[in-house]
């Protein structure tokens, strides 16, 4: 192989290798990958033998799947303890499966695997508090905080954030500009020793 074919052939190794990394970016950077609404639930007590509802929905932000889980804590509030504490009930929104269900101290500190989730897709789950009808007035304006707080699992290659039509093109003027400053380095060095070898 020539030397004019060594330098052409290292030229294309290294503009393919600056397009690889210019499109990477947006993967390495990619801090956010599940939208969730609302992060955490605050309930005023109900009256005795009463349910509140709620709903909580994930949707997943980026173009690959997502491993999900579902991580469940409280501020300890007195609706949460005592002798009749609130029970809580959480179900899939689309197939009523119960995800969770007991009393805060069940299900405090849980970590709940869920379906995994797809790219685009939404996941809904509805969650309900019963004040138990046996509860005293002690518990009237009570009040406390429940955080369901939805996971995504990072794994060991993070799919890409959804890149825009505007993203896109950013990308691809990068792109062409670092290679056609690339290949006008080369061309100018191949230049000049092709000179040198006339001379």
């Amino acid at each position: 192989m020539n030397r004019r074919n060594r330098v052409r052939r290292a030229a294309v190794a290294v503009v393919a290798s600056l397009l690889f990394t210019v499109v990477a970016i947006p993967a390495s950077a990619a801090e956010n990958l599940i939208d969730a609404t609302p992060a955490s639930v605050s309930i005023t007590a109900p009256a005795p033998g009463e349910t509140v509802s709620w709903d909580m929905s994930v949707r997943n932000i980026t173009t690959g799947p997502l491993p999900l889980e579902l991580s469940i804590s409280d501020d300890g509030g007195r609706l949460l303890e005592g002798p009749t504490p609130i029970t809580v009930t959480v179900r899939e929104r689309e197939t009523s499966r119960v995800v969770a269900e007991g009393s805060p101290a069940d299900l405090r500190g849980m970590t709940l695997t869920l379906p995994d989730l797809a790219a685009g897709a939404e996941y809904g789950l509805v969650g309900s508090a019963t004040l138990p009808a046996q509860a005293d007035n002690t518990y009237q304006g009570a009040s406390a905080t429940l955080d369901f707080r939805f996971v995504a699992v990072a794994s060991a290659a993070p799919p890409a954030l959804a890149i825009t039509g505007q993203d896109l093109f950013a990308v691809t003027v990068i792109a062409a500009a670092g290679a056609t400053v690339l290949i006008l380095g080369l061309w100018l060095a191949l230049s000049r020793r092709r000179k040198e070898n006339y001379a």
